[in-house]
Order: structure tokens, then C-alpha cells, then sequence
């Protein structure tokens, strides 16, 4: 992903490219991956080498209750 789509993902400005088998996204993914763990206070990070390919990564906290007899 070059820098440029990275500052877009960031933003959440829609964004999608063609995939590597010409296949089509709806650039929905990313910005909905990035919303549920913002939501949960964390973020996603992202690391990418064009041609080469991405990480994504995040850590979740773990829940401060557990739940009984449900």
C-alpha cells in the first residue's frame, strides 16, 4: 500500500484499488475493521512494503468481567 492510500485509510476516506487477481473491493474492509477497534480503544496498525505486501495488526484488551450463567 503506497503512503498516500495509507494516509487514506487512516482518515477513513474511501478508498479501494484493484486486487492482485484484478478482482474488485468495495474499500468497506478496512474502515470497518478500523471503526469496531476504535470503538474498543485500540487502533489498527499497519505496516506495508509496495509490491511486497502489508501487516495489519492490533492488540484488544482483555474484558474486565466474565460472565456467568448466561
Amino acid at each position: 500500500i503506497s503512503k498516500e492510500g495509507l494516509q487514506k485509510i487512516r482518515q477513513q476516506i474511501f478508498y479501494t484499488t484493484t486486487g492482485t487477481s484484478s478482482e474488485t473491493g468495495t474499500g468497506l474492509g478496512l474502515m470497518l475493521c478500523n471503526e469496531f477497534l476504535v470503538k474498543n480503544g485500540t487502533s489498527l496498525k499497519i505496516e506495508s512494503k509496495v509490491g511486497k505486501g502489508s501487516l495489519f495488526s492490533f492488540v484488544l484488551q482483555k474484558a474486565k468481567t466474565s460472565c456467568t450463567n448466561l
